[in-house]
């Protein structure tokens, strides 16, 4: 009988080592599915914006691009998700621009043309680095509006704990990728494991502006109630929108225009509405 035991059981104690250990390699590929060309603004059909490249604290070059706002409105600092490059959200872009907000849009580490490794600390830093940059363009706090989509909404609530603003907008967020990880990956110790957290939960009870989070209720990648249970954790003012049957990706002009709508309701800006 323990034989038999052993004979079962030995092989599945190898084969569930062997796939956590892929897990673990892979966790970067994983949380950072990079792919997709790079095309400068002019190409991406936004010549209104410009390349920006500036060092950061550990010398490695970080790209964004830039457009200054219309004089008496924000400048949109923006982090995209997780796949592409920030050359692939110009419908954003240009709806922000017809609207004369300014964008400032940051390119992660190791995406597009950008050198060096995606991680979690290094997003925050290059992300404090280039909101330092719009600050000495003369671009003041109270106008700085913060916006993160999926991946980017952890970077997102990161800078708004740490810096000031005028309000903080988030697509599909998370409240950490452990708690998104741990609900996929259930049969592993996903915690033990993780060597980017991301936990916006434990964090956005410091942020000090309006906050916004939309979330669609059919989301599989980024499920519902992860939206939820950083909203939970948020301090006010705060709103939550529920986009009903909808799912991850709800990075569109609807959600821009409710972005829109609390930016005059919370902030008082004469902001065109343009359809």
């Amino acid at each position: 009988m323990i034989r038999m035991l052993r004979r079962i059981l030995i092989p599945i104690f190898f084969a569930y080592a062997g796939l956590v250990t892929v897990l673990y390699v892979r966790q970067d590929s994983l949380i950072f599915p990079r792919g997709g060309a790079y095309e400068a603004p002019i190409q991406a059909d936004v010549g209104e914006m410009k390349e920006v490249w500036i060092k950061t604290s550990d010398d490695i070059p970080v790209l964004f691009w830039h457009a200054p706002a219309t004089p008496g409105l924000p400048t949109i600092v923006y982090f995209h998700g997780n796949v592409g490059t920030v050359s692939r959200r110009k419908e954003r872009y240009q709806f922000y621009l017809k609207h004369g907000l300014g964008v400032l849009a940051m390119e992660f580490r190791g995406y597009g043309i950008v050198a060096g490794t995606p991680s979690e600390q290094a997003f925050v830093e290059d992300a404090q680095t280039v909101y330092g940059w719009l600050e000495k363009q003369g671009v003041a706090p109270q106008s700085i509006v913060i916006v993160g989509e999926s991946l980017g909404s952890g970077v997102a609530t990161a800078l708004a704990a740490r810096k000031a603003g005028a309000a903080l907008l988030l697509e599909a967020p998370y409240s950490s990728v452990t708690d998104v990880a741990s609900d996929r990956y259930w049969f592993v110790p996903v915690s033990l494991l993780l060597k980017h957290h991301f936990d916006a939960k434990s964090v956005i009870h410091k942020v000090k502006m309006p906050i916004l989070i939309q979330h669609g209720t059919a989301d599989e990648t980024v499920p519902f109630q992860y939206g939820r249970a950083l909203f939970d954790a948020a301090p006010e003012p705060k709103e939550f929108i529920s986009i009903e049957g909808a799912d991850h990706r709800i990075f569109n002009e609807p959600t821009w225009r409710n972005e829109i709508a609390f930016l005059r309701r919370h902030l008082n800006l004469a902001i065109p509405i343009i359809h």
